[in-house]
């Protein structure tokens, strides 16, 4: 199509052997597929190895529409498949998250509550960077010492700098 709408018209011939292709790779692509019962115990046996830190910061921060087309291909089991937080896949499917987890206690965040859920729990500061104007000393402090990554302690230097 975007040779035909070129502003220098190609060859009939080109166009006919570039159509020629197409067509054949069309016909080589399968119309149905299906997933083998090996691969989706490897899948399965890989989504038994998340930590929890790992479905918290996929719930908290990636999207979750990828997990329920997984989800529909293989068929997971919520408690087996995802020992480490059994509420993560219905969480996807739009279950709210329980109470007293971080997740749902995040959507709720604000520049009243930031600092007290940050005494609560290790919010990645990916997620709590937009509140940085509203962090106090101790909660700065608090960050710089639970987060794992150094790169990010020091890229936000200037954010989480404080007397602490």
């Amino acid at each position: 199509k975007r040779l035909e709408l070129n502003k220098s018209k190609p060859k009939a011939t080109t166009l006919g052997k570039m159509k020629n292709h197409i067509d054949n790779l069309s016909r080589l692509k399968a119309s149905t597929g299906s997933v083998s019962g090996a691969l989706v115990r490897h899948i399965q046996r890989w989504t038994r190895t998340l930590t929890r830190q790992e479905l918290e910061y996929f719930a908290l921060h990636m999207p979750t529409e990828p997990w329920r087309k997984l989800a529909n291909i293989i068929h997971f089991n919520p408690s087996k498949d995802f020992p480490a937080l059994p509420w993560f896949l219905p969480f996807c499917f739009g279950t709210p998250a329980p109470e007293e987890t971080m997740i749902a206690r995040c959507r709720t965040l604000t520049n009243e509550n930031v600092n007290d859920l940050i005494k609560e729990f290790k919010i990645p500061y990916s997620h709590i960077k937009q509140f940085k104007d509203h962090l106090n000393d101790r909660s700065k402090a608090r960050i710089a010492a639970y987060e794992e990554k150094l790169d990010t302690i020091l890229w936000y230097y200037e954010d989480l700098q404080c007397l602490d």
